[in-house]
């Protein structure tokens, strides 16, 4: 690795792209699976034909058959059909034609339920959501550089193995170690991202960095839809069944890559010690940061002092959650990402078979439809959302940037009003295409309204929390949830249900405005535990009127956290 090193020469472009290739690719999976379901769906096929050695019941007849008697041709034909169709009904029900031998070939399905389609889709997020809160301390103590090889490689042989599993619960154990490897690098590279990216082009790279992940289901799907779609079920390529070739495809690429992280210097990877190592939870929490100038070097010296003697203690998990619910916009925004991730989850997974049901399409148009659609617009989204934020002064500035997402959220309600009640295929794709729009304009924005809510030290545990959220509420629960209201009610009722989530993200991100305004209300200031001063909240301009530093006060907390209050003067 040391010679391949210095042979790379690598620049930041090149580590960008290095992370954004593997983060597409982390994510085939997710969309190869919806492809292939109908595969692993079907009933397991088999190769050689003395393989299948169905168990049948031997019945030995009651009594000797009738003599036959002459009869006329028409009566004779008559006779024979009725003959045959007894013997249909006699002898269909004794022969187990569900009953098997096991699998001694390569299967091309695996009789897979709805509800076992859905465990399949749900087990990689419950990984992730079991993992999640420690990988912050992983990255704190493990070297990153031998942390990211480890879990790419991981990633590449666990999705091959799945490609090569000859039974349902060696599909199931494949899966979960996917979600398990997935976690670190899902969780690191939005971290990375923000910490790397220039300040005038944050939003954009994180939205670049982002795009990623759809691009990369969309190919999934496009290669696994299109397989199971032109190729029979009992074709195989090298003595292996179409459906497994994307998987080990995956596999034979992330090996490689994981690989190549081994030769990035370790001082690109390294981000703000303060972003991966958890110090006190009593650090500030930025609503809104935002920097001040102080007139009284006497308050700016104690709130340094203080910020210096909290910033050596070593905070718990509980320490840190407790930081995180005490932030009321870092909560809404993430159950607000939560429910898009809902509908982004439901509709990618469902919405194969509500096109071929609800509207009768065939499944090339809708594979290859819906792969437009899906590459599209949350690619524009992302970039778009992400580029109008900036013009309108960044994520850092709350306020205005919750604002200007909840228009996309209202706009995201009648769309979704748009699709339930669709009654032509082409009106309901082009709307699917606009919500998906939508979406993506509020995940980049808001992801890193997400990092900079809460205080630096802790950022790696948001993120953490961040991503099992995602899983639990997001894309586990669409899949269960919605699979239930299509077990009883119909796929149309189900697809109804994904894409009126949405009203859900509106909720939570008017709620986020309204507690960015009511930080501004009260004036609160947090301190920011990284020694450099005090770190606002949406405090009024300096000055000798009303919000100036002599209407505060230092005060500390029950749990050691220092803020300043305003001195309300009575009237």
């Amino acid at each position: 690795p040391a010679g391949l090193r210095h042979t790379m020469k690598w620049t930041p472009s090149r580590v960008f792209t290095l992370i954004f290739v593997t983060n597409l690719l982390t994510n085939f999976d997710s969309g190869a699976l919806p492809g292939v379901l109908n595969r692993l769906r079907a009933y397991p096929q088999h190769v050689a034909a003395d393989a299948q050695d169905p168990k049948r019941v031997e019945v030995s007849p009651a009594s000797p058959p009738p003599s036959p008697q002459p009869a006329s041709r028409h009566t004779r034909h008559a006779h024979g059909r009725r003959v045959t169709e007894a013997a249909s009904r006699i002898f269909a029900p004794q022969v187990a034609v569900e009953e098997k031998a096991p699998c001694t070939a390569d299967c091309s399905g695996f009789g897979l339920s709805y509800l076992e389609c859905g465990v399949l889709g749900s087990l990689p997020y419950i990984a992730l959501s079991v993992i999640s809160p420690f990988v912050g301390f992983f990255l704190q103590r493990w070297d990153i550089r031998r942390t990211l090889v480890l879990a790419v490689v991981w990633n590449g042989i666990a999705s091959a193995l799945f490609g090569l599993s000859p039974s349902k619960w060696l599909l199931m154990v494949t899966r979960f170690a996917v979600g398990l490897s997935q976690a670190f690098a899902v969780i690191y590279f939005p971290v990375w991202t923000d910490a790397t990216a220039a300040t005038e082009s944050k939003t954009s790279a994180l939205s670049i960095m982002q795009a990623g992940v759809p691009l990369g289901i969309v190919l999934g799907y496009l290669t696994g839809g299109l397989l199971t779609s032109y190729l029979p079920a009992d074709a195989y390529v090298l003595g292996l069944a179409a459906w497994r070739w994307p998987f080990l495809a995956q596999g034979a690429v992330l090996v490689p890559l994981g690989l190549l992280f081994a030769s990035v210097p370790m001082a690109m990877l390294s981000v703000d010690a303060e972003s991966l190592l958890p110090t006190s939870p009593g650090a500030a929490r930025s609503d809104h940061p935002s920097h001040v100038e102080h007139g009284d070097g006497g308050v700016s010296t104690a709130v340094s002092a203080a910020a210096a003697e909290t910033s050596q203690e070593s905070p718990g998990i509980c320490e840190m959650t407790a930081t995180l619910l005490r932030s009321r916009v870092y909560v809404y925004v993430l159950l607000c990402l939560s429910s898009i991730f809902f509908i982004v989850s439901g509709i990618q997974y469902w919405v194969t078979i509500f096109l071929l049901e609800n509207f009768h399409m065939r499944k090339e148009t809708v594979v290859l439809s819906f792969a437009l659609v899906s590459s599209t617009g949350p690619l524009l989204g992302v970039l778009a959302g992400g580029w109008i934020v900036d013009r309108a002064g960044g994520y850092d500035d709350h306020r205005r940037c919750l604002r200007v997402l909840a228009n996309y959220t209202v706009v995201g309600v009648l769309l979704s009003a748009g699709i339930a009640f669709s009654t032509t295929a082409v009106a309901c794709i082009v709307l699917i295409w606009c919500l998906l729009v939508v979406g993506g304009a509020v995940l980049a924005p808001a992801t890193g309204i997400l990092i900079t809510a809460v205080p630096a030290p802790v950022r790696t545990f948001a993120s953490a929390i961040s991503m099992m959220s995602y899983n639990v509420l997001g894309y586990f629960l669409a899949p269960v949830l919605s699979g239930i209201v299509i077990e009883y009610y119909g796929i149309l009722w189900g697809f109804r249900l994904v894409v009126s989530w949405v009203v859900f993200s509106c909720v939570f991100l008017f709620l986020a405005i309204h507690a960015a305004d009511a930080a501004v209300d009260v004036g609160q200031v947090s301190v920011n535990m990284a020694g450099t001063g005090v770190v606002a909240a949406g405090v009024n301009s300096p000055g000798s009127g009303p919000g100036s530093p002599r209407d505060f006060h230092l005060v500390r907390d029950v749990h050691g956290k220092f803020f300043i209050e305003r001195e309300h003067s009575p009237r």
